[in-house]
């Protein structure tokens, strides 16, 4: 599959070992910030990449769950998982429109439209564009580090908390990317874009803009994924995390 034109992309393709699509890996001349790969940087990505599609598949598989159960059991459904707690309380258009965004993102990246790129900034984790096949990627991002400080041993030097917060972050930019950005193109000013403990916020008051704030999305797939898909060898790292949900809930 060729790059956009617009790009000068240097491909590096992985060898697939997992079943999952291989993340590509880009360097793009002309951006001044833009720096070639190397091995342990692109480590982060690809313990990371797996996880996030799993997030999604999960969170796609849910919300086909709670649409099964027909109009008649839509409300009870929505409000007895975590869509209530990122996205509001339930009504139809709400539900739609997260359905929607959710399979969007989970079909660019099985389809593998995605290209990561390497960027010499500190400002941010992560960035994309609407419509873009490419995530920047900052210096941040290949920082391990605890999420929500829950402990567990890790895994190639990488914590289990590190991976969990890049494939979030991953899924974070490709739900911008399939079309929910800060600016004009939605009902969210320019740089008034939520994140954590705010995004929780928008979602209980006003649950229009948490269907268009990205970060909910991310926050969702890390809640699902955490209460249903993922098996930790420690289990403490995994009720740490659902105890972190609640105490920030409890403070709103």
């Amino acid at each position: 599959m060729q790059a956009p034109p617009q790009f000068e992309h240097h491909i590096y393709r992985l060898e697939n070992r997992t079943g999952t699509p291989v993340p590509k890996f880009g360097y793009l001349r002309r951006h001044k910030h833009s720096i070639p790969w190397i091995e342990g940087d692109r480590d982060f990505v690809n313990w990371s990449w797996p996880v996030a599609i799993a997030m999604l598949n999960e969170s796609v598989q849910l919300m086909a769950r709670i649409k099964a159960n027909g109009s008649d059991g839509w409300e009870q459904a929505w409000n007895s998982t975590p869509a209530k707690r990122w996205f509001g309380t339930w009504n139809k258009a709400r539900m739609k429109r997260v359905d929607r965004y959710l399979r969007r993102a989970l079909r660019k990246m099985k389809r593998n439209w995605i290209i990561f790129l390497r960027v010499d900034r500190d400002d941010f984790v992560a960035e994309a564009s609407r419509g873009s096949r490419s995530i920047y990627l900052f210096n941040r991002f290949f920082r391990p580090g605890d999420m929500w400080s829950c402990p567990d041993p890790p895994p190639d030097n990488v914590t289990y908390t590190s991976t969990l917060r890049n494939a979030g972050s991953i899924v974070h930019e490709v739900i911008h990317t399939v079309g929910l950005t800060i600016g004009g193109d939605t009902l969210i000013p320019r740089r008034k874009e939520k994140y954590g403990k705010s995004a929780l916020q928008l979602a209980r008051d006003t649950p229009r803009l948490a269907t268009r704030n990205a970060d909910n999305y991310a926050l969702f797939a890390i809640d699902v994924h955490i209460n249903t898909g993922y098996r930790s060898k420690s289990d403490r790292w995994r009720k740490c995390l659902k105890a972190v949900i609640l105490k920030a809930e409890s403070s709103l």
